[in-house]
C-alpha cells in the first residue's frame, strides 16, 4: 500500500489525529520537535485552531511516520520523520510553503546536524540564518542531585500530593498566565511522572 498523504483534522486540541501524531512524536524521540512540545502546542490558547487542518501527514499502515507541523500559527513549519522515511522530505517541504506562509512568509527550521535536508532546502532556494532554537537539558543520570532544600521545602511527586490546583498554579505562574486557563488539568490522568517542590506558601 505504501506511503499515504492526508491532512491533519481541522479539529483543534485533543483528537484522533493528536493521539496518532502524540505516539509518531514519542517514538521518533529527542529531536527539535517533541512529543512535549506537541502537547504544549495543540492545546495552547494561542494555537491559531484555522491553521491545524494545514499540517500533512504520512501514514504506512495508519500509522503516522512523517509530520509537516506549525508551532502555534503559519509561517514557520517543522519537517519530521521517523529515520526509515527521511526521502519524503524534499516533498515534505514542498507541501508546506505551498500551504503554510503566511502573509507571503515562510520559513523551516531544520536541524543543525541534517546536512541532507539543508541541501534539499538549500537547492529549492532557501537561505540559512543565524536563527536558531536551543534545549537546556538536565541530565540526571549524569548530575548530582544531593541538595539540602531550605526550610519548609520539600520534593514531591504527583503520586504523593495529587493537587491540580497547586499543579496549575505552579505551570500557570512559570509561563505568566492567570490561574483561571487551569481547566484542561482535569484531563490529567498520569500522576506518576511529575516531580514538584513544594514551598512553604
Amino acid at each position: 500500500m505504501g506511503t499515504q498523504f492526508r491532512k491533519y483534522t481541522e479539529q483543534s486540541g485533543i483528537s484522533e489525529d493528536y493521539f496518532k501524531v502524540r505516539a509518531f512524536f514519542v517514538k521518533l524521540g529527542y529531536k527539535e520537535y517533541t512529543y512535549a512540545r506537541w502537547d504544549w502546542m495543540t492545546t495552547h490558547t494561542s494555537l491559531d485552531k484555522s491553521a491545524v487542518g494545514q499540517m500533512g501527514l504520512w501514514e504506512e499502515n495508519g500509522e503516522v511516520v512523517a509530520i509537516v507541523t506549525i508551532d502555534g500559527c503559519l509561517g514557520q513549519a517543522f519537517c519530521m520523520t521517523l529515520p526509515a522515511f527521511e526521502y519524503l522530505k524534499k516533498e515534505m517541504l514542498l507541501y508546506a510553503k505551498a500551504n503554510m506562509a503566511k502573509d507571503s512568509q515562510f520559513e523551516v527550521t531544520i536541524e543543525d546536524r541534517d546536512f541532507q535536508f539543508q541541501e534539499i532546502a538549500y537547492q529549492m532556494g532557501f537561505i540559512a540564518t543565524s536563527k536558531k532554537e536551543s534545549d537546556a537539558i538536565f541530565n540526571i543520570e549524569s548530575t548530582l542531585t544531593d541538595y539540602t532544600m531550605p526550610e519548609g521545602f520539600k520534593v514531591t511527586s504527583m503520586k504523593e500530593t495529587f493537587d491540580l490546583y497547586q499543579y496549575g498554579r505552579v505551570l500557570w505562574k512559570g509561563f505568566n498566565h492567570e490561574l483561571k486557563r487551569i481547566h484542561w488539568l482535569g484531563q490529567l490522568k498520569s500522576q506518576t511522572c511529575v516531580i514538584t517542590v513544594i514551598y512553604p506558601d
